[in-house]
């Protein structure tokens, strides 16, 4: 749908939606205060962007590069990102929703990628 209908109805819609889906409950909260269509654009840049090739974009990055997945990550993706040049960083007890699942875990894990030594390729 386009961004005006999406303000007009689509945004009600999906928040009726979460409110009935337990399993997306973790998106109603930030949604609640969120504007239409900036959610609308957030979407839409996300979708444009998992459309894009991560893995060569990156490994043509000369800078430090750091990705922190969940520690049910698939082994393909994970030696995706290494062999792209990243350091990984795994949290443990978490899913996509990394900061609810485990929020000490991925604090840590930031701590770590920030305090990494500087590698340039």
């Amino acid at each position: 749908m386009s961004e005006s209908e999406f303000v007009e109805e689509g945004f009600i819609q999906l928040m009726f939606r979460l409110k009935q889906d337990a399993e997306n409950a973790n998106w109603l909260g930030p949604f609640q205060v969120s504007a239409p269509h900036a959610v609308y654009q957030w979407a839409t840049s996300a979708l444009e962007d998992n459309a894009k090739d991560w893995h060569s974009t990156l490994a043509d990055s000369t800078i430090f590069k750091g990705v922190i997945l969940p520690d049910t990550a698939p082994q393909e993706e994970i030696e995706g990102y290494i062999h792209a040049g990243c350091k990984v960083e795994l949290v443990a007890n978490s899913g996509h929703m990394i900061a609810y699942d485990n929020p000490d875990g991925l604090a840590s894990a930031i701590s770590r990628l920030m305090t990494s030594p500087v590698k340039h390729e």
